[in-house]
């Protein structure tokens, strides 16, 4: 699974001889594919890009299942260029963390498409990835800045 110049989702059979694009209703320039629960029988599909609009300020976040059908999708409004550098899924939690260029991270419930946490100035292209805590069921968000490593705790939902 990729992206392209394109700028749609291009999922290629296991031989590599077939492919099918999916249209994740913006110009798609980050994918990652992860299941948001372990008892999950199947993954889903998560993309960042612009709106398909010129100089619009928006990076759209968009959860897909397998076959394109959408299920949620989320609108972020950046200060500057919107796009996504690094984006990662939380073990254990349905939480996905997006770095977007000029420092804001956001940490989106991958259930429902809301956004239950930002920080900002996290350096010009932060890094992120997730740690699981000893004794603790929510892991730690971690994000590499160029300058810095910070940890960030996510409170959990009231669900």
């Amino acid at each position: 699974m990729t992206t392209s110049a394109l700028g749609k989702v291009h999922v290629f059979a296991s031989d590599f001889k077939e492919r099918s694009d999916l249209d994740a209703g913006c110009y798609a320039n980050m994918v990652r594919v992860g299941k948001l629960a372990e008892s999950d029988k199947t993954a889903t599909v998560f993309v960042a890009g612009s709106a398909l609009v010129a100089d619009s300020k928006i990076e759209i976040i968009t959860a897909l299942s397998g076959a394109g059908d959408r299920k949620w999708s989320l609108e972020i409004a950046t200060d500057g260029r919107p796009h996504v550098d690094s984006a990662s899924l939380a073990p254990g939690k349905p939480w996905l963390a997006v770095a977007m260029r000029g420092g804001q991270v956001h940490v989106i419930d991958a259930e429902q498409g809301a956004k239950i946490a930002t920080v900002n100035a996290q350096g010009p292209i932060p890094e992120i990835g997730w740690a699981r805590i000893k004794g603790s069921e929510n892991p730690l968000l971690l994000v590499a800045t160029g300058a810095s490593l910070n940890a960030f705790r996510v409170a959990a939902s009231s669900k």
